[in-house]
């Protein structure tokens, strides 16, 4: 697994060419929506499998999985242009073996919103053992079924505050809110943050109360916290995404004093086993949070340049924004893939579970990345819900 930086001239065929890989493959585990515009200082993960396989007439996926003994999940996580489907086209060149992963298994939350795709739900899904919804929208009630089917494990987010003033004392409120996500097949609950209007007592009587509820009714329950909040109620949660956004600061700090710093303070307060590192998706300027796609868009309309700060692990770019008539110069900061590998490499050293995505945002060598760096868990709670 290398990190390649783009320089003036390259192409997608020069850096295959470089590195003896497909060009088809460095398009898919970069996700690169135009391949033909290649921005100097860009970063692109390179992977080098150690075998693959071309489709032929009448192959299926559980064909092919049979023939070289592996799971049906290594298959399509290894292969994200077969966007988690099953479908296979004659002529197609397939990687069923990566080197070994460096580390034992890590399991990935990914986030799914109102605003996710189809074909980024069903690409990521492969590569996930939770599947966290933004909501019981209709529209996403066979996506759980999905995941259900596929032996992820799906969880409800809801909003800490909405919570504790629709149950306060009415625990039947919750008991009903708990059997309707049972109906639907989830299998715990995603609490958002407390919100700061609430002191540190009650906050910690009502999660543990929740858990109470929960236990009882064999749901899972995980907690979503800054890294830089008070941890004094964590150890009720069964999972504890812990959010970090660099970026997102005013003064953006070297890896040394950011994540190290901050993550191995926020080890020390809690259970780390429990723990889900964000890998955040988006990059900020001084307006605005951007995605990956975006910032990109952005680089090639403008013709700009990244920029890789070593020392912070950060990439940005410049350009001047145009607005009712006048040019603003904007820089937009974003996590470059270093920041991405040295994170994993510390998510290992503090002995995280794993880490938690937005799967419509995330980019695709973030996913292909951890899962080239550790080995995968399918289901951590195998026997806790009867299976």
């Amino acid at each position: 697994m290398l990190i390649h930086t783009v320089v003036q001239g390259d192409t997608v065929f020069s850096i295959a060419r470089k590195y003896s890989v497909s060009p088809i493959k460095i398009i898919e585990n970069n996700g690169l929506i135009y391949p033909d515009h290649l921005i100097p200082g860009q970063k692109l993960l390179i992977l080098t499998p150690t075998r693959t396989y071309i489709v032929r007439g009448g192959d299926t996926v559980s064909k092919i999985c049979r023939r070289f003994g592996i799971k049906k999940n290594t298959l399509l996580s290894n292969n994200p242009s077969l966007h988690g489907r099953q479908q296979l086209h004659a002529g197609t060149e397939l990687v069923i073996h990566y080197d070994a992963p460096l580390y034992s298994a890590a399991a990935l939350n990914g986030y799914v919103y109102n605003c996710t795709s189809a074909d980024r739900f069903y690409t990521l899904l492969p590569y996930l053992t939770y599947v966290t919804f933004s909501s019981v929208e209709k529209s996403m009630h066979q996506w759980i079924e999905e995941a259900s089917k596929e032996g992820k494990i799906p969880l409800l987010r809801i909003h800490w505050k909405d919570l504790f003033f629709e149950c306060g004392d009415k625990w039947e409120n919750f008991e009903v809110k708990v059997t309707n996500a049972k109906e639907l097949g989830f299998r715990g609950f995603a609490l958002t943050s407390p919100y700061r209007g609430i002191s540190c007592e009650d906050a910690g009587a009502f999660v543990f109360e929740i858990k109470k509820k929960l236990l009882g009714m064999d749901m899972l329950l995980f907690q979503e916290l800054e890294t830089e909040e008070s941890a004094y109620y964590l150890d009720v949660a069964d999972g504890i995404v812990a959010l970090y956004e660099k970026c997102h600061k005013k003064e953006v700090p070297s890896f040394l004093e950011g994540e190290q710093k901050t993550l191995e303070a926020f080890a020390g307060k809690i259970e780390a086993g429990k723990a889900f590192l964000e890998l955040s998706s988006f990059g900020y300027d001084s307006e605005k949070c951007l995605t990956m796609d975006q910032i990109f868009k952005i680089g090639i309309k403008y013709g700009a340049e990244i920029y890789n700060d070593e020392e912070k692990l950060v990439s940005y770019l410049d350009y001047t924004h145009y607005k009712n008539g006048e040019k603003k110069p904007l820089r937009i900061y974003f996590e470059s893939l270093e920041n991405i590998k040295a994170k994993l490499e510390l998510m290992h050293e503090l002995g995280f579970m794993g880490a938690t995505v937005d799967v419509g945002r995330v980019p695709i060598s973030y996913i292909m990345m951890l899962y080239n760096t550790f080995a995968r868990v399918e289901n951590p709670y195998t026997g806790f819900f009867g299976v």
